[in-house]
């Protein structure tokens, strides 16, 4: 993680692309757009928000390209705001914890640069 990650956001959901899903015949799955394709750090930060933060529904979900793949049940409708809310406050999750790694990698890297210099301070003599 060298570049500084570029937040990922939601930009559409794909009304056309509808599957019936194979699991739950009940439940149709569909797809909202991401602004790109997220790295693996970033989809494990997914997955671990979605499965932490609270929340009455939480339909089976993953990620597959630049898209969020939701199988969801039409019974639930009426949840549907509330669920891409929640969806909205777990990407903004992921979004912060692969910030907050990055800064620590940062960190991390000019610690190391540091120790390394203090290292070859202490083994240069002063000239005489």
């Amino acid at each position: 993680m060298n570049e500084a990650p570029q937040p990922i956001s939601m930009t559409r959901i794909d009304s056309d692309d509808l599957i019936q899903d194979e699991e739950t015949p009940e439940a149709i799955d569909f797809s909202i757009m991401l602004s790109q394709t997220p790295p693996e750090e970033w989809i494990a930060s997914f997955t671990a928000a979605y499965l932490a933060l609270h929340h009455d529904i939480k339909p089976p979900s993953h990620i597959e390209g630049d898209r969020i793949w939701i199988s969801y049940l039409p019974r639930y409708n009426g949840e549907l705001p509330a669920y891409l809310k929640f969806l909205q406050a777990v990407v903004n999750e992921s979004n912060r914890q692969v910030q907050l790694t990055y800064e620590i990698h940062q960190n991390s890297a000019k610690d190391q640069m540091r120790m390394q210099f203090r290292d070859l301070l202490r083994q240069t003599a002063l000239p005489s």
